[in-house]
């Protein structure tokens, strides 16, 4: 009787190879004259692997076979045989290996919000939106849908504003062709491979014709394109805004950029610091203030720059006719000379100095209603004398790149007429109503 020998097998090289799984196979190419009881594939990820190590039995007898390997580790590199078991024992093909893939990256859906409608007409509105989160992937297309029924989607009309953006962003567009009269439902979206995401939706209401009322300065109030309000004073025969502006927009709906180089139109936050924008306003560049006017030395200035429509950036001139005017009323004067106090706003300021500077007794300030709100000022990227110090732009070019400001500080007992550069300076800024 023969002597039965172990079988012989050969291992194949592995296929369609994945993160975690593999497909193998194998064949059985003689028994060795015995009866093969068992044979499949062993695997490990050091050494030649034998059926020690992992093993995965396959089938019997003789042949070839394939099997799909899985539960492997993403990024591993193995080490594979086929193996076959007779009586006379264990036999093993070629040691091949394989290196899994990369984990492919769990992506989610993206976050994005609906924030706002400005500069609505009777046939128009920009809106705002904001992806917060593009959920690990590329933001194949965003913007916004719109409809007349409530719960806007992408089978309604659609605005894309933008496609191939990842991170978060915010972005706006302007919509066109509205009907007088109507109502509106807006959301913004965001498209990346796992889904479309959609902000809560927002009602737009187009008037039928566009309301104004009477203005009375000093019992009025306006609202610039961002829909922040501001209050009016009457001081002799200028109406001034009683707050530091702090739109991010132009009249027009222009956006205007947040931080960066002094050189070019930007807004900024007083002390560097968000909260602070609704009660000490915004601060400005000089090119961000004047938008593409060119400077002017004229009363009033004809500049409406960064202000809203139907007032407009203050001259130097303009600010020397409100201090003449207050310098010209004993009710304003702090020991029959100074005005500064009649300026300045009853909170905020730091300090308690001698008589009749803005910092002592801050209960006796603001006398005339213009409110001065002590924002400090950006120069060079270093925040200066927040809760101490006011500047304020004017329209009118001083010298070369030197511009006229006006001030007040916490030990001021006059407003200021000095320069800042136009290009290293951020300042807070106050409008003046155009003339009727």
């Amino acid at each position: 009787i023969p002597q039965a020998t172990t079988p012989t097998v050969t291992t194949y090289e592995a296929e369609v190879i994945d993160a975690t799984s593999v497909e193998v196979g194998g064949s059985v190419d003689n028994d060795g004259g015995a009866e093969v009881t068992e044979y499949g594939v062993c695997w490990s990820t050091s050494g030649t692997p034998t059926v020690n190590d992992n093993k995965v039995p396959v089938g019997e007898g003789i042949g070839e076979f394939t099997y799909t390997l899985t539960g492997l580790e993403p990024s591993t590199t193995y080490f594979l045989t086929v193996y076959a078991t007779n009586s006379a024992g264990t036999s093993y093909g070629t040691s091949v290996s394989f290196t899994t893939e990369a984990e492919a990256p769990q992506y989610t859906a993206p976050a994005v919000t609906t924030d706002s409608v400005t500069g609505a007409t009777t046939t128009s509105a920009k809106v705002h939106g904001t992806v917060t989160d593009d959920g690990g992937d590329v933001i194949t297309e965003y913007g916004f849908c719109m409809s007349t029924e409530g719960t806007p989607t992408m089978e309604d009309v659609v605005y894309i504003v933008g496609t191939n953006a990842s991170g978060s962003f915010s972005f706006d567009t302007t919509l066109t062709n509205l009907t007088p009269g109507s109502t509106y439902f807006v959301a913004a979206y965001a498209i990346n491979s796992v889904d479309t995401a959609y902000g809560e939706e927002v009602v737009l209401s187009i008037e039928e014709e566009m309301v104004v009322d009477d203005f009375v300065c000093g019992d009025s109030t306006i609202v610039d394109v961002d829909n922040n309000l501001y209050h009016t004073v009457l001081i002799g025969n200028q109406c001034w805004m009683k707050e530091n502006l702090r739109t991010t927009h132009y009249a027009n709906n222009d956006t205007i950029a947040v931080g960066g180089d002094l050189n070019n139109a930007s807004y900024y936050y007083p002390d560097n610091d968000v909260n602070n924008k609704e009660f000490y306003g915004l601060l400005y560049s000089w090119k961000a203030v004047m938008g593409n006017s060119s400077s002017s030395a004229n009363n009033p200035s004809g500049v409406q720059g960064i202000c809203p429509t139907g007032w407009h950036v203050p001259s130097n001139a303009e600010w020397t006719e409100l201090t003449d005017y207050v310098s010209s009323q004993n009710e304003y004067l702090c020991d029959n000379n100074y005005i500064a106090k009649a300026l300045a706003s009853k909170s905020a300021w730091i300090g308690d100095y001698s008589t009749c500077t803005v910092g002592n007794d801050l209960s006796a300030n603001d006398a005339t209603g213009f409110n001065a709100i002590p924002a400090g000022f950006l120069s060079v990227n270093q925040w200066y004398n927040f809760d101490i110090e006011v500047k304020y732009w004017s329209s009118t070019v001083d010298n070369g790149t030197m511009i006229h400001t006006r001030g007040l500080k916490n030990t001021s007992i006059n407003m200021s007429n000095l320069s800042a550069g136009s290009s290293t300076y951020a300042l807070s800024v106050r409008c003046v109503k155009d003339n009727d």
